[in-house]
C-alpha cells in the first residue's frame, strides 16, 4: 500500500509533466490537465509562503485598524459625516454578528430554534467560545473602540503623533501591496512617493468625497437644474425607494 502511494505521489509531483497529452483520450487529457493545475496551485501556495503572508497581514491589520478608523472618523467629523461613517461601520459589524448568531441557533438537523436569553446562556467551557459569545464580544469591542476614538484629541496628539498615525496607515497598506506583489510575481514594486500619495488619497481624500456625496440630496439638486415635472418625478422615486430595486 505504501509503495502504491509513493508511486502515485511521484506521478503527481514529477512524472505528470512528462505525459504526452496528444496520446490520451479526451477524459484522460482533462484529468491530467486538472492534476497539473492543482500541482501548480499547491506549489505556488507553498513557494509564495501564503500562510506566512496571511498571518503577517492579519497582525498588521489588527494593529492598524484603530488608527485608520480614528483618522477616517476624525476627518469625517470635520465635515459632519462622523455619524454616517459610524452607522456604516456598525452596519457591517451587525451583519457579521447576525450571521454568527443565526449559525449558533441552528441545530444539527438544520432547524432553527429560539435564542435563549443572554443571562441563561451557558458559560464557555475549557476556554472555547460559542459563536453567540464571539458576536457579543465583537459588539463590545466596537462600542469600546468608538468610545475611545471619540475621546481622541488631535490637538493634544501633536504633529509627531499625527505623523506616526499616518505612518502606521501607510505601513499596513504597503504590507498588503507587498504581499500581493510577492504572490503575483511582481519583481519591482512602485516607488515610495507614489505609494504615499495613493495611500493618503485613500484614507484622507476618498472618505471626504464619500461624505460629501452622501450629504447631497439628489431630489434638491434635480429641482434646481431640471424641469419642474421631471424634478417632481425624481423626488417621488427617491422617497419611495424604488431606485434600490433597479
Amino acid at each position: 500500500m505504501t509503495e502504491k502511494l509513493k508511486k502515485y505521489w511521484k506521478f503527481i509531483s514529477e512524472d505528470i509533466w512528462d505525459v504526452e497529452l496528444t496520446s490520451l483520450t479526451l477524459q484522460k487529457r482533462w484529468g491530467v490537465k486538472s492534476l497539473r493545475v492543482l500541482h501548480l496551485v499547491f506549489k505556488g501556495f507553498k513557494e509564495d509562503k501564503c500562510p506566512l503572508h496571511a498571518s503577517a497581514l492579519t497582525f498588521n491589520s489588527l494593529m492598524a485598524v484603530m488608527p485608520v478608523l480614528a483618522l477616517s472618523l476624525a476627518l469625517a467629523r470635520v465635515f459632519g459625516g462622523a455619524d454616517l461613517a459610524e452607522r456604516q461601520v456598525r452596519k457591517v459589524v451587525y451583519e457579521i454578528t447576525s450571521r454568527l448568531e443565526v449559525t449558533a441557533n441552528v441545530d444539527e438537523t438544520g432547524e432553527s430554534f429560539p435564542k435563549p436569553p443572554v443571562a441563561l446562556a451557558p458559560p464557555a467551557e475549557d476556554g472555547v467560545w460559542t459563536t453567540a459569545e464571539i458576536a457579543d464580544e465583537l459588539n463590545k469591542a466596537v462600542d469600546a473602540g468608538f468610545s475611545q476614538m471619540e475621546q481622541i484629541n488631535f490637538a493634544a496628539l501633536g504633529s509627531v503623533g499625527l505623523a506616526f498615525l499616518l505612518w502606521m496607515v501607510i505601513v499596513v497598506l504597503g504590507k498588503v501591496e507587498d504581499s500581493f506583489n510577492t504572490v503575483w510575481g511582481v519583481a519591482r514594486g512602485r516607488p515610495y512617493h507614489r505609494k504615499i500619495i495613493d495611500y493618503l488619497f485613500m484614507v484622507i481624500i476618498l472618505p471626504l468625497l464619500i461624505t460629501m456625496a452622501a450629504s447631497f440630496s439628489i431630489a434638491e439638486l434635480a429641482a434646481k437644474f431640471l424641469h419642474g415635472s421631471l424634478a417632481t418625478d425624481i423626488d417621488a422615486v427617491t422617497k419611495t425607494g424604488m431606485w434600490r430595486n433597479l
